[in-house]
């Protein structure tokens, strides 16, 4: 019972950390759960050469998403209908470590979205002409919301 609790208290209070960097390292591991897998992957394929923030960006794009009224309701629905990268393909090595702490990140709400809300980006290297208002830009990513 005692582990239980102390289970609980840990996820509804997770510990503070003072820098990104940290608080990736504490949750620096490979989590056994669809979303956050799912999650993963797409941080792992989209973002991997980016810093930890570029990473995080790329998440909370993902879950900014799932939270939004025109897109589905679990990171796995949004990542099937709206990323192209092959699934299929199995990630390793410490940029996999990392994705997976990054995504357990934003998927707990661990860090402030850095996004201000985007709900989209794209490489600063291609130009579409979409009509939302872009929030900023991280690293080699331009970040954007619907309004």
């Amino acid at each position: 019972m005692i582990r239980i609790i102390l289970i609980w208290l840990l996820l509804t209070f997770p510990a503070q950390a003072s820098s990104l960097r940290e608080l990736v390292e504490k949750h620096s591991t490979t989590y056994n759960h669809t979303e956050i897998s799912c999650l993963s992957k797409a941080v792992y394929f989209e973002a991997r050469g980016e810093s930890l923030e570029g990473q995080l960006a790329v998440a909370q794009v993902i879950m900014n998403r799932v939270s939004h009224k025109r897109y589905p309701k679990t990171t796995c629905s949004v990542i099937n209908k709206e990323f192209t990268f092959n699934k299929s393909r199995q990630p390793n090595g410490k940029s996999w470590i990392i994705a997976n702490s990054i995504a357990y990140i934003a998927f707990h709400n661990l860090w402030k979205d850095i996004t201000n809300k985007a709900t989209h980006f794209h490489n600063i290297r291609v130009n579409p002409r979409w009509r939302y208002t872009h929030t900023t830009t991280i690293g080699a990513h331009k970040f954007y919301r619907i309004d």
